[in-house]
């Protein structure tokens, strides 16, 4: 059997881009580091991103803004 086109298969999971300004990149990257020191296992940015909007989220449902 041949190896499927990877064009033919649809992405399981939707992975939008967004754009951010260098000044918010380099918070991300200061926050990543700042992650790093504090886990015992390995993280990547996106834990990081994923971290700051968990938080977030649960601040404004928790005060309703």
């Amino acid at each position: 059997m041949g190896q499927l086109n990877k064009k033919d298969v649809p992405p399981k999971k939707k992975r939008p881009r967004y754009s951010l300004d260098d000044g918010t990149i380099e918070k991300l990257d200061w926050l990543y580091e700042q992650d790093k020191k504090v886990m015992n296992k390995r993280i990547y940015p996106s834990d990081t991103l994923t971290k700051i909007i968990n938080d977030a989220y649960e601040v404004r449902k928790a005060f309703g803004n």
